[in-house]
């Protein structure tokens, strides 16, 4: 089985010290967008088979992304806690949006706390973590500067585009985009905002683990759908940046059910380069959370491509 998220922090404890010189905060997008890891077919095949052996049912019962009535879901941190244990999840991450300036960060992580000692005597290890958008092409995020010790994870979100004079609607960029009518021109104003967004999440990668906690991918470019893009747009080498970024961090990528991100190409990759995915529902209520459909077709298609004939 892979490492598992608890192990994975612990392995990763000192990543900050290990991460590559030039992924700082204060490097432009595109120096941090240079590095790739070159892999041959057959050792990503090698590394792939090595990994998807390994995720199996006991893999599908964790769950690294939901949300609960302190923002916008629908169930109390009680009600999805208890359906966590119904499902018999093992690992299972409580991930509320917040912002700079929510005020309630502290009544959340007690609450998330009592439920903790309460699900570790069943066998849940559940962790408290926190959902941040993107702000800026440098990883800048709309969290809170200081957060309760008992805060464990920040869920990177890219819920709208990163821009050096602020954040920009999925809906407003297609429409800038749109106003391109040379093909072109187009192209280069869509790599221009892709490496923003790139080294976006290279930077706030870097900033959460220097911030001593614990960076976790949501529903990876869910934003390029939004948008009239898809993950072919971003160069490959940009790509390999990201995944060599996750795994100097130890970063966790979120498998989304709910929005079907990434695409099996970008898993095949990335399980080639070493990267920690985690399953995530994105659940919203507790009907959804544990529910990996989508997830577990997935990684049996990529097993049954990686199994030597």
């Amino acid at each position: 089985m892979p490492a598992t998220p608890t192990a994975n922090r612990r392995d990763n404890a000192d990543a900050n010290d290990r991460v590559p010189h030039g992924l700082t905060r204060q490097r432009s997008a595109s120096s941090m967008l240079e590095r790739a890891i070159p892999q041959t077919p057959a050792l990503q095949n090698t590394m792939i088979l090595e990994h998807t052996r390994s995720i199996d049912a006991m893999w599908l019962r964790q769950d690294g992304q939901s949300h609960t009535t302190w923002s916008d879901g629908s169930a109390s941190i009680a009600e999805m806690v208890e359906q966590a244990l119904r499902r018999g999840l093992r690992w299972y991450a409580i991930t509320d949006h917040v912002w700079a300036s929510s005020p309630w960060i502290a009544e959340y992580a007690k609450e998330c706390e009592d439920w903790r000692a309460r699900a570790f005597t069943q066998g849940l290890e559940l962790w408290c973590g926190v959902e941040a958008k993107l702000l800026s092409p440098q990883g800048a995020l709309d969290c809170p500067e200081v957060l309760p010790s008992t805060v464990r994870m920040i869920a990177i979100a890219d819920h709208q585009w990163p821009m050096a004079g602020g954040v920009m609607s999925p809906r407003r960029m297609r429409e800038h985009l749109d106003s391109f009518t040379d093909g072109p021109l187009r192209r280069s104003e869509t790599l221009r905002i892709l490496a923003d967004y790139c080294g976006a999440l290279c930077g706030a990668m870097t900033v959460v683990r220097g911030r001593g906690l614990q960076p976790y991918i949501a529903h990876p470019f869910s934003l390029l759908e939004k948008t009239g893009l898809c993950e072919r747009d971003i160069p490959p080498v940009w790509m390999a940046s990201l995944a060599s970024t996750a795994v100097a961090t130890g970063t966790l990528v979120e498998i989304s059910e709910k929005w079907h991100t990434p695409t099996e190409m970008t898993i095949r990759s990335w399980l080639g380069q070493g990267v920690t995915l985690v399953p995530g529902s994105d659940a919203h209520s507790p009907d959804r959370l544990g529910e990996f459909s989508w997830v577990a077709q997935v990684v049996h298609r990529l097993r049954q491509e990686a199994t030597p004939e």
